[in-house]
């Protein structure tokens, strides 16, 4: 009767470090799964801010452009 309570006890010992492991394995996997989100979160950010710059560029580009093209028709017309 003692060896199958021991037998049962280390049974249950065994299932429950084996659920704790998993569970940590579990707990590993989400971890890298949030740091994995949040790299690409990052890189989201960092493509957009890319975007921005060169909307921005273009932006300014085209109000350069536009003043040099504004100044060329005017400044024959001034002379």
């Amino acid at each position: 009767m003692r060896v199958l309570i021991v037998g049962f006890g280390m049974r249950v010992l065994v299932c429950g470090f084996w659920i704790v492991g998993v569970w940590i394995v579990g707990v590993w996997i989400v971890g890298v799964w949030i740091v994995g989100v949040w790299i690409v979160g990052v890189w989201i950010v960092g493509v957009w801010i890319v975007g921005v710059i060169i909307v921005g560029v273009i932006i300014v580009g085209v109000i350069i452009v536009g003043i040099l093209g504004f100044l060329a028709f005017r400044i024959p017309r001034v002379l």
